[in-house]
């Protein structure tokens, strides 16, 4: 478990479901980072640098109608697309630092539990 602090970039919804008409996103924040604690053992034994921004995974299969008809309303109004962003959502806020606990599963992608 890392501790990840950094600013909130971008909030995105992807569409990960295949079928016509059905909606379940991954909610994704790009994060540039101020640090992460304790370091990526991948970042340790990698001849590249450290990652400046990282995607961290606040959600996966998140449904569409798991969202509140605000939510919808915001993200999108005319009806759910296979890729949205939106400026704030469940507390995380573009252009503002986020402190968040998460896994490590790649050189640059966390999930949050």
């Amino acid at each position: 478990m890392h501790t990840i602090k950094g600013r909130v970039e971008q909030i995105g919804f992807q569409n990960i479901n295949k079928a016509a008409n059905r909606y379940s996103y991954n909610v994704e924040l790009t994060v540039h980072l101020d640090s992460v604690e304790p370091t990526v053992d991948l970042w340790v034994t990698s001849p590249s640098p450290s990652p400046k921004r990282v995607q961290v995974r606040i959600h996966q299969g998140l449904g569409w109608s798991q969202l509140t008809a605000a939510e919808q309303a915001t993200l999108a109004p005319d009806g759910p697309r296979a890729s949205m962003s939106t400026q704030s959502w469940r507390g995380f806020v573009v252009g503002e630092t986020a402190v968040m606990q998460a896994h490590s599963s790649g050189f640059d992608l966390f999930h949050v539990d």
